[in-house]
């Protein structure tokens, strides 16, 4: 036969909130008890009764001041526990005292009372200390099972950034071969056909290079470093191929900012977008920087047909919203992972204008 005991519960199963205000109802009855003593004892002095009914109030006190800022619900019968124990011992010292040295209860009444209460109070300290032990001890095991789910996920989202690697993404090149190997040797008579195969598997390797750039950032711990901008800007537009006879305008000071290789990624990404969600014979894109004492603000414009006002905060969040959705809130998660921001503005003209801001990094 096994038997336990929970942190906070007093044997006899005394409701938790009924035995924290039976702390306080004891508090207050010591220090009433003082007053009905002097209101009887005609020689009893105000004063001694005063000091003796002081730990009475006290408790009652402490424990309201607990209740409110230190000592939750579940931790109140162990309150009332310790508060028994200090009274009752201190009290029992008292009584054991006076049937030792004769004499009647009444003439050691106001030691008794003092006693009492110095138990009492000294008991809602302890119980106060110990509810606030194992609180923290709760939020420290709370927070080693947070930090273990964190590493398990991460472990999840790393297997899967292998996967996408190792097998859809090659798997998606291999198909895109073949398409190309077959559109080469027919005859013409599946030309529309091949062609949406090709911009298909484009488009699904685009997205998984978006998912593998996604969970590098939620999972890389690696703090960011100094980044020239300029450069990374410029070997940027060199990757993306304007298959709409468009163009890239730049104006991008020479400064270090905190980031790391993905920022790149992220500045191609929103030049691409800009190729391929326009509705012009030719896009232009711009891509321009201001420093700003400690921040640069960095600006990628095109003159496409914009997003409409509702939709610029939805696009930034997870979402089914097509491979540029992905990808603007891939570049969100990213910036943020530097300890900067992004956001989405109409661009004049017409267009849309992704503002980056970062943190310039010290020289």
């Amino acid at each position: 036969m096994s038997s336990s005991h929970v942190a906070g519960k007093l044997p006899g199963a005394v409701p938790e909130e009924a035995a924290g205000w039976a702390v306080a109802v004891l508090g207050l009855a010591l220090a009433a008890a003082g007053l009905a003593y002097h209101a009887t004892v005609p020689d009893s002095e105000f004063f001694i009764t005063a000091v003796a009914s002081l730990p009475g109030a006290v408790t009652a006190g402490l424990w309201l001041v607990a209740r409110n800022r230190w000592v939750e619900t579940d931790h109140q019968p162990r309150l009332l526990q310790w508060s028994l124990i200090g009274g009752g011992v201190l009290g029992s010292i008292i009584i054991v005292v006076a049937l030792v040295q004769g004499g009647g209860l009444l003439e050691w009444f106001v030691l008794l009372q003092f006693l009492t209460g110095v138990g009492t109070a000294s008991g809602v300290a302890i119980g106060t200390s110990e509810a606030r032990s194992v609180e923290a001890a709760r939020r420290a095991e709370r927070a080693r099972v947070s930090a273990e789910h964190v590493r398990e996920e991460r472990d999840r989202l790393r297997f899967l950034n292998n996967l996408l690697r190792h097998n859809v993404l090659n798997k998606m090149q291999i198909v895109r071969a073949y398409t190309h190997e077959v559109a080469e040797q027919q005859d013409g008579e599946f030309d529309e056909e091949l062609e949406t195969t090709m911009e298909q598997t484009r488009e699904v390797a685009e997205l998984v290079e978006n998912v593998r750039h996604l969970v590098r950032a939620t999972t890389d711990d690696t703090p960011p470093r100094p980044v020239d901008l300029r450069a990374a800007v410029e070997a940027a537009i060199e990757s993306v191929d304007p298959e709409s006879g468009g163009s890239v305008e730049t104006d991008v000071p020479a400064v270090t900012v905190e980031g790391d290789d993905l920022l790149k990624y992220v500045v191609e990404n929103l030049v691409r977008n800009g190729f391929q969600h326009h509705d012009r014979e030719k896009a232009t894109v711009r891509v321009t920087g201001t420093v700003d004492g400690g921040t640069v603000h960095l600006r990628v414009s095109d003159d496409g047909p914009g997003i409409p006002n509702g939709l610029k905060d939805e696009v930034l969040t997870a979402g089914e919203h097509g491979d540029s959705g992905l990808g603007l809130y891939l570049a969100r998660t990213v910036i943020e992972g530097y300890g900067g921001s992004m956001g989405i503005r109409d661009n004049e003209p017409r267009g849309t204008a992704v503002e980056l801001t970062l943190e310039r990094a010290e020289e």
